[in-house]
This record gives structure tokens, sequence and C-alpha cells, in this order.
């Protein structure tokens, strides 16, 4: 994720609007998870992050609440759309974004309310890509 708008730090120009809600970041490259957390709890959302999809899922097993998951595309071992497709059947209705470029063969089965969003994204597009899959602002 890019850190900035072309214009600035969008986080910190007042433009993206806060929300409230849970919000579980599963991302295996560190950084780009810490990067990700950071924003969501800047704009006010709860949050927690996952090395791995095993994880989240184990964490939901356990009883906690998660609104929207964002998921990066090429996890290891469960990638993405698996951990995705647990989850949901776990908890039915969850939101979902996925972050990377799948293939057009590797998107069937997606479903048809979950966002894709490009791995090279600003700041900007990765809170309007929340609040679109949360229907906030």
């Amino acid at each position: 994720m890019t850190a900035s708008a072309p214009d600035g730090n969008a986080a910190d120009s007042g433009r993206i609007e806060h929300g409230q809600g849970r919000i579980w970041v599963v991302q295996s490259d560190p950084s780009a998870r810490e990067t990700a957390l950071n924003l969501l709890c800047k704009l006010d959302y709860q949050t927690e992050g996952f090395a791995d999809g095993a994880s989240a899922v184990h964490r939901l097993e356990s009883g906690a609440a998660c609104d929207l998951a964002v998921l990066d595309w090429d996890l290891p071992m469960l990638s993405g759309k698996d951990a995705a497709a647990v989850l949901r059947a776990m908890r039915p209705g969850l939101k979902l974004i996925f972050v990377g470029t799948p293939s057009k063969a590797s998107r069937a089965g997606i479903p048809p309310d979950a966002i894709l969003l490009p791995r090279s994204h600003r700041v900007d597009e990765f809170a309007a890509a929340v609040r679109a899959a949360l229907k906030v602002g």
C-alpha cells in the first residue's frame, strides 16, 4: 500500500471519513499487514492482524467477531480465496476485500459482493474500499 495520496497523506488530510467496525487484516507480509492495521486504527476501526488464513479461521472459531476481512490473495498454505470461503461459511455475510491481482480463471467463485483491490493502491483507495465494503459514507 502506498503511504500517501498524490497530494499528501490522505489519512491526515481529513478527506478520509472515519468509521466503526471490526476489521481483520490477513496478510503474510508483516510490513504490509502493519501498514494496513495502522491506517485502520487511525480511522477508528477495531483491528486484528493475522499472518495466514488458518490463524484467522481459528480466531473466528474461538468466538471472536469480525465485520470485514481484508485478505491477501496470495496467502501461503490456505489462499486468500480459500480462507475467505471458510470464514464466510462460519459467518455468512462477512464482508470481504481481496488485495492482489488474481487471474481471470482463479476469480471463479469469488462472492459477487467482494471487493478486489490491486496490490499497488493508495491509502485513499484502501479507505474507500473499506467504506464501500462496510457501506459507510
